[in-house]
């Protein structure tokens, strides 16, 4: 997949993802997202910017310290980038990490019941 050089979380970014599908718009089509498929659609037609929630913020927050204790487990550098699917354009995925090797990882900093349930080897769906 060809890597945009676009930051994460930038207008710029929003605004890319406002015109393609997303990881979270496949679960909200699916029917295991935080909203409806209406909903989603909605705020991709829509200047509507979603308001930071305190799990939102929570994630921002701590997304870059999950990623250096991921780098000291792993013994490599995981780098955030924003990459487009090369036959359709359309389809947009932001990663949390990859790896000069390829590898991947998807950062979640849930509060006490949803590490809890990560602890016990169960992934929502809505992730």
């Amino acid at each position: 997949m060809p890597k945009i050089n676009i930051e994460q979380g930038t207008h710029e970014w929003l605004a890319l993802r406002r015109h393609c599908v997303t990881a979270t718009d496949i679960a909200c089509l699916m029917g295991v997202g935080f909203d409806t498929p209406y909903q989603r659609w909605m705020k991709k037609v829509s200047e509507f910017e979603e308001p930071v929630n305190d799990d939102m913020q929570r994630g921002k927050d701590l997304e870059p310290i999950a990623r250096s204790l991921a780098e000291r487990r792993f013994n490599t550098s995981f780098v955030p980038e924003t990459h487009v699917h090369p036959e359709k354009p359309w389809a947009l995925a932001s990663l949390d990490g990859l790896s000069p090797s390829g590898e991947l990882i998807e950062i979640k900093c849930p509060r006490f019941k949803g590490h809890s349930i990560a602890l016990m080897g169960i992934i929502p769906e809505y992730y």
